[in-house]
């Protein structure tokens, strides 16, 4: 039996479709609070966490963009960009 979502509901690649295009057009908030919105109910999405970490280190934020993106290579090894960052 399939459930429907409830009204309104997005799926998670229409969400980190909405928060890339706020940080793209510059509306790095927007982007971080949707970011922040799809990690409470996935605390383990790297790509979320690894674009919260561009927005957190384009705000200067460096340090708070350095433990974003390490969690991110710990959570998920397999994410590409996760290392790719943290070696650089």
């Amino acid at each position: 039996m399939d459930v429907a979502p409830p009204q309104g509901a997005i799926t998670l690649a229409e969400a980190l479709d909405r928060a890339l295009a706020f940080h793209q057009a510059g509306r790095a908030r927007e982007a971080g609070d949707l970011c922040r919105a799809i990690l409470r109910a996935l605390p383990e999405q790297a790509e979320t966490r690894c674009l919260l970490d561009t927005i957190a280190f384009g705000q200067g934020r460096l340090d708070a963009a350095g433990a974003l993106i390490t969690v991110t290579a710990a959570l998920d090894p397999a994410f590409f960009d996760a290392h790719r960052t943290v070696r650089l």
